[in-house]
This record gives C-alpha cells, structure tokens and sequence, in this order.
C-alpha cells in the first residue's frame, strides 16, 4: 500500500466503486444504469481518484457547447479533507480546457458549506440560488460558475 492517488478516467469497471461513493454521500444516489448512461454519452467526461485501486472519489461533467455543468464531486467520507476533491476539481477543468470550455457551472446544497469553500478556493463564484432544488431534505441550491482562460 503506497496512498497514492492517481486520477483517470472512469471506465464501466469504476461504476461499482462509484455507486458506493453515491450510496455514503448522498441521499438520493445515483444507480448503476445512471452512471453507465452518463458515461455512453459523447459529451460527458468523468474521472475517479483510486487509491491502491479502490475507487475514493469523482467528479462528472456534462457539456453543452461551450460550457461544462459537474454532476457530482464526491469522496469516501473517510477520504475526505486529503485534497482529493481539489484534484478531481483540478483535473476535470484541465480537461475543460483543452476542450475549449470558456466556463463549468454546477449546484451545491446551500448548506453544504465545506463544499462551498472548496468550490470558492478553485474559483468558483455564487450566481444565486435555486428554490427547493434538492429533495431528500428539501433545500436551495446555490449555483456557481467558475470562468476558464480562453486559449
């Protein structure tokens, strides 16, 4: 065991890991089948971070023209404060870049504070909020943006 994190691309055989991730962090999880219809798509891109081979982290991007919108950032709860999730964040917008992004967008729960910090520490901006956007509680998401240098 070296603890190295090493990020890549997700593949089909990353999906259980990346349910497991779902299913500690979040309280509406996404399913297998949502991961493999995400990943089928031209215009997704996702990335793990694994550590000795298990799955610890992610972070998806959906792209609309010249934007990206994360689906999720997420990590092992046991993984977390390691600067996992500021890598994922660090590869995801290299990618944006070289595929001539000019923005990523995303939604955070507004009580999610820790992820707030961390999205402002990598440049991300509050736009405002969306009402009720999240079930399971309900609650507001605030919405941020973070611009990208144009090439």
């Amino acid at each position: 065991m070296n603890n190295e994190v090493v990020l890549r691309r997700m593949t089909a055989g990353d999906i259980p890991g990346a349910v497991e991730i779902e299913q500690k962090c979040f309280s509406m999880p996404w399913s297998e089948k949502a991961f493999a219809d995400s990943l089928a798509l031209d215009y997704s891109v996702f990335f793990v971070a694994s550590i000795d081979e298990k799955i610890v982290g992610y972070v998806g991007l959906y792209i609309a023209y010249d934007e990206g919108d994360i689906t999720n950032v997420a990590v092992l709860p046991e993984y977390r404060r390691k600067g996992i999730a500021t890598s994922l964040l660090e590869k995801i917008v290299i990618d944006a870049k070289e595929k001539n992004l000019v923005a990523i967008n995303l939604e955070v729960r507004k009580s999610n504070k820790s992820a707030i910090a961390l999205y402002e520490k990598n440049g991300f901006v509050d736009l405002g909020h969306r009402k009720n956007f999240y079930e399971k509680p309900t609650e507001d998401a605030v919405i941020m943006k973070r611009q990208l240098e144009s090439r």
